[in-house]
This record gives C-alpha cells, sequence and structure tokens, in this order.
C-alpha cells in the first residue's frame, strides 16, 4: 500500500503531464521569425531567408485572389479550381528554398529608381521593352547571342565582373526585363527600394508551349524557369511547370506586395490599351518619360502620345534588324 506522501508526488506527476504534453491532433510550434529577425504567433517556424518569410501563407493567398480578381479570364481560369493545389505547392517549394543574404557586397543597396519587369520572358517583353525605348527609358533586354554584334557585347546587361557590384550592373539602365531578372526577384526587390514593377503573364499552357517552341534554338526544353529565389528544379518540359509559372506570379505579386507593382497580360488586350496603362502607371509613380521624343513641342493629350507611341513601338518590334543590349551566357548560380 501507498503511502500518503507517495499518493501526493503520484498525482503531482500526472497533473504536470496533463498540461506539459499536447492534446491529441496538436504539436506545439515556436513563433515565425520574419525577414527582419521578429517572431510571429502564427504556429510555424521559417528560417528568415526563406521564401514563406517574405511572402507568408495568408499574404500569398491574398495576392492569389488579387490576381484572380484582375486576370481571372486568362491566367487562371484553368487554374482558380486547383486553389488547394496551388497553394499547397508554393508551400511545398518554399519550405525548400532559400533567398540571398541581401543587401551584400555584390548587392549594395542602390538609390536609383528603375522600372523592373520581373515578368517571364515570352510575356510580351519584346514589345514592352520597345514600349519603354520609345518612352526614353534606356533599356535592357535579352537576345539571342547569334544576333548580337561583337563590338556590342560590351553592353552588360548583368556582367558583375565588369561593374563594382550586381547592383550597379543593373543600374546601368533604367528599363530591365527578361532573363535573368526574374531569377533575380528578391535581389532587385530588396536593393532598389525606389524601383517600380510590371508583371507581365501570360495563360500558363500557352505561356509553356511558346516559350519551348520559340526558343528551341537556344535549347529551352532544358531550361529552368524562374521559380521562389532562383530556378526551379525541374525543367521546362515537366508537368509542374504550368503550375509553377503560376506559383511565382503569385509569389512575385506578394512579394511586392507594398511598392509599386502593375501586372498586365499584353497578349489579352490592345497595343492601345497596354501602352495607356503603362504610362498612367509611369505618371503616377513620378518616372521621368521622354515625351519630347514623341513630339518635338511637348504639347499633344495623352490619347496622341498614346497613338504616337504605339507606331513607334511598332517599328521597333517589327524591326529585321533589332539588337538588345545581350549579356554574356550567365547561370544563376555564378552570382
Amino acid at each position: 500500500m501507498m503511502s500518503h506522501t507517495a499518493v501526493t508526488a503520484s498525482l503531482c506527476w500526472h497533473f504536470l503531464l496533463l498540461f506539459m504534453l499536447p492534446r491529441a491532433g496538436t504539436v506545439r510550434q515556436s513563433p515565425k521569425l520574419t525577414q527582419h529577425g521578429h517572431r510571429r504567433h502564427n504556429h510555424l517556424v521559417y528560417d528568415k531567408y526563406s521564401p514563406l518569410s517574405f511572402c507568408p501563407m495568408l499574404e500569398f493567398e491574398k495576392a492569389f485572389v488579387k490576381l484572380y480578381e484582375l486576370q481571372h479570364s486568362v491566367v487562371f481560369s484553368k487554374l482558380a479550381s486547383n486553389r488547394s493545389r496551388i497553394l499547397e505547392r508554393y508551400k511545398q517549394v518554399a519550405r525548400n528554398k532559400k533567398c540571398a543574404h541581401i543587401p551584400s557586397a555584390k548587392w549594395p543597396i542602390s538609390d536609383k529608381k528603375i522600372v523592373v519587369n520581373i515578368g517571364e520572358g515570352t510575356t510580351g517583353t519584346r514589345y514592352l521593352t520597345c514600349m519603354m525605348n520609345s518612352l526614353g527609358f534606356k533599356s535592357a533586354h535579352p537576345g539571342s547571342p547569334t544576333a548580337v554584334k561583337e563590338e556590342q557585347r560590351g553592353h552588360m546587361f548583368l556582367g558583375c565582373e565588369e561593374y563594382e557590384s550586381c547592383t550597379a550592373a543593373w543600374d546601368d539602365f533604367n528599363y530591365i526585363s527578361d532573363s535573368p531578372v526574374p531569377y533575380f526577384l528578391m535581389e532587385l526587390l530588396l536593393t532598389h527600394p525606389k524601383a517600380v514593377f510590371l508583371l507581365s503573364m501570360r495563360e500558363p499552357t500557352a505561356w509553356k508551349t511558346r516559350r519551348i517552341k520559340g526558343h528551341l534554338h537556344d535549347g529551352s526544353a532544358n531550361w529552368h524557369q524562374a521559380g521562389l529565389c532562383g530556378p526551379t528544379e525541374h525543367k521546362m518540359n515537366h508537368t509542374l511547370t504550368e503550375l509553377d509559372y503560376t506559383v511565382y506570379n503569385v509569389w512575385a505579386m506578394c512579394v511586392a506586395r507594398d511598392r509599386e507593382i502593375w501586372p498586365l497580360i499584353v497578349f489579352n488586350q490592345s497595343n492601345y490599351v497596354t501602352i495607356r496603362e503603362i504610362l498612367t502607371f509611369l505618371m503616377r509613380n513620378k518616372m521621368s518619360i521622354n515625351l519630347t521624343s514623341i513630339d518635338a513641342h511637348g504639347n499633344e493629350t495623352l490619347k496622341e502620345a498614346i497613338i504616337k507611341t504605339e507606331r513607334q513601338t511598332k517599328l521597333c518590334v517589327d524591326s529585321p534588324n533589332l539588337i538588345w543590349p545581350q549579356p554574356r551566357p550567365w547561370k544563376y548560380t555564378e552570382i
């Protein structure tokens, strides 16, 4: 028979266990670390360089809803019914990714106000670059290496080795787009607090098809599309390509949620509407627009400016000798 003291000790021990052990079906978890190292009590722990720290699940869902409301007829019509799959895919990929430690010696903070299109290539980036050129922006857009004259190879689009830093390399331009821009989304976002952003998009299946077929001579089947903080693990012809393309677009919208960002689908609207939207966006953000390149007198109406920009943009796009500032062959791991 147990003594009174032993019974009391046994009861105390069982009482403590009731409070120390988690209830059935639950797990005790620590609060989350934000990108600044602070904690939030949302039941998960993330490394502060994880994509999830820059875009928590709740914010990712909000970005999905926002993009769906804006462009649902084209971009998300096929994937909207798989919303849970998109959210789960984001969570799965983000847990295994880490973003670069920014700022750094290679990526110092810039005071320059540039326009960055963080959308993937094959989303109208050529047209948009021509348009920005016509508005007086020194623009960079990758082209086929075989189409670049030797004397023009000095115009480095990335070219960190040729500059004081990677930041300085990007700052040699006023507008940048297409690969490798989306692969360095977080680097550009965190080093350019004054930058404004475009997010050009396309219906996922159409994007994958055109991206591969339009660049077969460049080995597009072996490309790795832009993902969270760098390239995806799989190649372009993978079954997850369309899903990861949507995840990237939503994530891009999410991480730039506190900045000026304009999502658009060039292929879903007239050129006039595209130019009007971007002109309005640029003027709202007080960007320097060279309207004198459109009208020597500088006194045309916005409608006239749009029409003239459209005309100049078409001439640029249709030019058979169009050559862009071209980077040397690059790999994400080199930076």
